[in-house]
């Protein structure tokens, strides 16, 4: 009787130790809602994503530049482009939030903190772009806009 009990207890305990080292690892991540990972990237495949990332937003920068330029001259109407802007800064917000999620690769922390900044930046340059675009606004006004945003493309574009 005694032999059964210890056998008994063995088993029970090693079922307890089987079930419990089924369990699952880890957190489950859902893709769609965009970048994950666990891991660093490599320097090269997070080069890679930051020029993803930041290469759509380079080139509406360089296109607000122009535009600006443009509605100053009166050959541009304003509500495209207050539109135009609004399709960026979506942009960026998505791809600095993109950026969050990803771990930078190693020695590469200050240039992502950095980059951020500049995102945010960028999309305060934006944001007061539109609302100027939405008032009165000079040709002056334009022209500062239009080097705000070249400048805004060399700071990102230097990540």
């Amino acid at each position: 009787m005694n032999s059964i009990k210890k056998l008994c207890s063995v088993v029970l305990i090693s079922a307890v130790v089987a079930l419990g080292g089924c369990a699952e690892v880890g957190s489950t991540v859902d893709m769609k809602d965009g970048y994950y990972a666990e891991q660093r990237m490599s320097e090269t495949e997070y080069t890679i994503f930051i020029s993803k990332k930041t290469s759509a937003i380079l080139d509406k920068l360089v296109a607000h530049a122009a535009t600006a330029g443009n509605i100053g001259s009166g050959e541009y109407d304003a509500a495209n482009e207050i539109k135009n802007v609004d399709v960026t800064i979506a942009t960026i917000d998505e791809s600095y939030e993109d950026i969050l999620k990803i771990g930078a690769a190693i020695d590469y922390e200050d240039a992502r903190d950095n980059l951020l900044d500049q995102l945010d930046s960028a999309k305060e340059h934006l944001e007061s772009y539109r609302d100027c675009l939405s008032g009165n606004y000079s040709k002056s006004d334009l022209e500062a806009y239009a080097s705000e945003f070249k400048n805004d493309f060399t700071a990102i574009k230097a990540f």
